[in-house]
């Protein structure tokens, strides 16, 4: 797909899962479905679904409601297509960019989005979460997953000595998901910081 965003793509793609085990992302996961209650027919869209390592987890867990995952990357939807190739009919996986979302207005319960917006410069960050706002129904909620201020020294010295340079990381440190949820009229009900330095952003859509 066409974007300015990074893209996991080629060898990183495939051993994908693989580094995100290794960095410890499977205990992120654990986290952030915690944060996350969906009742049967709810819908919850993924933004940068990757592999749909997540999306599986929030299947077993609610089979009753609806799944959709959208991510720019075809060679991660291709895992993701064939990690999840038993057929679920409350599942869809599809291309598409967090800064254009092709879903109707006010169509979704949730918006999920994991390890995505570190990837996204600061006008898709904005872009994303102006779109995430439009497709979600009022008192709906976003849950945004990634790299925020880091809250203590060591997670300091790991973010500006491992991080900072990757991708729009830096962005992200610097506190600007907040601001930009705040400019775009969310509010933010809980900030949960895991590590130091991963941030589990919730926040609701204001009727």
């Amino acid at each position: 797909m066409d974007t300015q965003g990074l893209l996991v793509k080629g060898f990183k793609a495939r051993f994908y899962d693989l580094r995100q085990l290794l960095n410890g992302g499977y205990f992120v996961y654990l986290q952030a479905l915690k944060l996350i209650e969906l009742h049967p027919g709810n819908t919850l869209l993924d933004v940068g679904c990757g592999t749909g390592k997540f999306l599986r987890m929030l299947r077993n867990k609610y089979p009753l409601a609806d799944l959709y995952g959208i991510e720019p990357s075809l060679d991660m939807l291709a895992i993701a297509g064939r990690e999840n190739r038993k057929k679920n009919a409350r599942l869809h996986l599809s291309a598409g960019n967090a800064e254009r979302l092709e879903f109707q207005n006010e169509m979704f319960d949730w918006v999920l989005s994991s390890l995505t917006f570190h990837h996204l410069p600061m006008l898709l960050k904005q872009k994303a979460i102006e779109e995430s706002y439009r497709v979600l129904k009022h008192g709906g909620r976003i849950l945004i997953v990634d790299y925020g201020p880091p809250s203590n020294l060591l997670a300091r010295l790991y973010g500006n000595f491992i991080w900072s340079e990757h991708a729009f990381t830096q962005e992200n440190f610097d506190g600007e998901l907040y601001r930009i949820l705040t400019r775009t009229k969310f509010r933010v009900e809980t900030a949960t910081v895991q590590g130091g330095i991963m941030h589990h952003i919730l926040a609701v859509k204001e009727p």
